[in-house]
């Protein structure tokens, strides 16, 4: 077995335990382990253009809703674009949220936006903000705080990563991912209303603490040895 092959059987392998739901914090090192190798593997070993179809995967975040809610989606996009996915939602008769990319950045993305769900509920129970109007204001300024953070986050990749063939790798695995499935019908949503003088207050609670929580999400305790012996 040559030095490529030990790769991708190490890549095969983490996805393999990134898809244990049984233990989270053990599928997520798995699944970021994988990611960078293979980001190493299409950088060094392989021109990105040549991976196969499948090495894709459509995960689907925990959360699952009546109808679109706004900074549900806004949240959707922001793990998406940290991961290098494309986000997708079901409709009637409830919404599921969808990230569509390679197996390893499908799986971080929907623990990405997991983690960052549960982040913006309990940052807006804590901040005792009253009424449900306000609750949702300040939801969305928590998401559009971290929305902001992970388009800078991508830009810099963008800039960083480049395929061997000289290609900007983030744009190049977008385009990827709509060849394989398919380009997406654009959502529209409706202009958010002028918000009262306590929903702009709540708004703006909310973007504080989005602007607090940790992109990278942190996991207590000793990876297993069977993960770090990768």
């Amino acid at each position: 077995m040559n030095d490529l092959d030990k790769v991708v059987d190490k890549i095969k392998k983490l996805l393999a335990m990134a898809a244990d739901t049984s233990s989270p914090n053990e599928a997520l090192i798995a699944a970021k382990r994988a990611r960078s190798l293979m980001d190493k593997y299409q950088l060094t070993k392989l021109d990105i253009e040549k991976q196969t179809g499948d090495q894709f995967l459509e995960s689907q975040g925990d959360n699952i809703t009546p109808k679109r809610l706004r900074w549900v989606l806004i949240l959707q996009r922001s793990a998406a674009s940290l991961n290098d996915c494309v986000g997708a939602v079901t409709h009637a008769p409830v919404v599921k949220y969808l990230f569509q990319g390679f197996k390893s950045d499908a799986v971080v993305a929907k623990l990405t936006f997991d983690y960052l769900i549960e982040a913006c509920n309990r940052q807006c129970e804590q901040s005792q903000v009253k009424g449900a109007s306000e609750k949702n204001f300040f939801r969305i300024g928590f998401a559009e705080a971290i929305h902001r953070r992970a388009m800078d986050i991508k830009s810099e990749r963008e800039q960083t990563f480049v395929s061997s063939s000289g290609t900007a790798l983030v744009p190049l695995k977008e385009s990827m991912i709509v060849a394989h499935f398919g380009e997406l019908k654009p959502m529209k949503s409706k202009p958010l209303r002028k918000p009262s003088f306590q929903e702009m207050h709540s708004y703006l609670k909310g973007e504080a603490a989005g602007n607090k929580v940790s992109l990278e999400r942190q996991i207590e305790g000793e990876e297993s040895l069977k993960i770090s012996n990768f």
